[in-house]
């Protein structure tokens, strides 16, 4: 899960 790209929280796969 990457978790470095969104921020630190949020479990759901988002692509930006």
């Amino acid at each position: 899960a990457i978790l470095a790209e969104l921020g630190i929280g949020q479990n759901q796969p988002q692509s930006v």
